[in-house]
């Protein structure tokens, strides 16, 4: 691997992480190269693949059992006629350029390897070495710093961070303690109700030695009895609706009950009662 390479890491999606210990880490490696334009014809600082790729990625594996690694090559756009043109920006601006390209699945942790101009003519191998720019080196996220371990696990394995409402930035208020595992508090955390522990008071009810209600009117205590009225009064029609239409025994197809205000009496529809008992 060429020795005039800047590495640069992307905040992603450990801005707000949190991990189990056992997890393997994952870290994608993109390496950015230059290609001349025709006439030329051919590719600047090339990265050379061969036996000691598989190697690498072999010995990786078996060194450092928490880390996966996987590498893709990024060619330079055709805009750039020179490699001290498409240099010209910052490392930063083209890892975050060449970040929004991507259409993989991000990874845990991205890396970037730029070379510079002067190993335009040169070869990059992906060798052995590579783990050198990632094992027991601390990378600065938004989120604080991370550490890559011996073994490739993450040092703090848990962060818990919570975005500013009035600068939008992430700020870590829990960070795990590499010795102990614990998490300690680094900065007060901001909670929707502006204490901590959080109130157990229902929002409108008895309490035991008095009754707690919300300052703000709970719309549901409204609402809710009110739909609950108008299903019950839906019920009750399809109830007799259903009744009056669809009978189901004898007794409700063959005589019904008159109800007065000064007597009840019972008629049939199929036969007449006659008050002559010799009838």
């Amino acid at each position: 691997m060429t020795t005039h390479c800047n590495t640069s890491l992307s905040g992603g999606p450990l801005q707000v992480s949190a991990a189990a210990i056992e997890r393997i880490l994952t870290v994608q490696i993109f390496s950015v190269v230059f290609a001349y334009p025709p006439p030329a014809g051919t590719l600047g600082s090339l990265p050379y693949i061969g036996p000691a790729f598989d190697t690498a990625r072999e010995d990786i594996a078996r060194l450092f059992p928490r880390l996966n690694i996987s590498q893709d090559f990024l060619v330079s756009s055709p805009e750039s006629r020179t490699c001290t043109e498409w240099a010209r920006e910052s490392d930063n601006a083209l890892a975050a350029r060449y970040y929004g390209k991507t259409e993989s699945e991000k990874a845990d942790v991205t890396l970037f390897l730029l070379p510079g101009c002067e190993d335009a003519g040169g070869v990059a191998q992906f060798a052995t070495q590579l783990d050198k720019l990632i094992i027991s080196r601390t990378f600065s996220l938004r989120t604080g710093d991370i550490t890559i371990g011996e073994s490739g696990e993450r040092i703090p394995t848990m962060v818990v961070s919570q975005t500013d409402v009035d600068s939008e930035e992430m700020i870590i208020k829990l960070m795990q303690d590499p010795a102990t595992g614990r998490l300690v508090l680094t900065k007060p955390i901001s909670w929707p109700s502006g204490q901590w522990p959080v109130l157990n008071e229902p929002r409108c009810g008895f309490r035991g030695d008095a009754v707690a209600c919300q300052k703000q009117p709970d719309f549901s205590m409204i609402y809710g009895p009110v739909l609950g009225t108008a299903s019950c009064f839906v019920l009750v029609l399809a109830i007799v609706f259903r009744r009056r239409t669809s009978p189901t025994d004898m007794l409700e197809r063959t005589s019904w009950w008159l109800l007065e205000t000064d007597f009840m009496s019972w008629k049939t529809s199929q036969q007449t009662v006659d008050d002559d008992p010799a009838a």
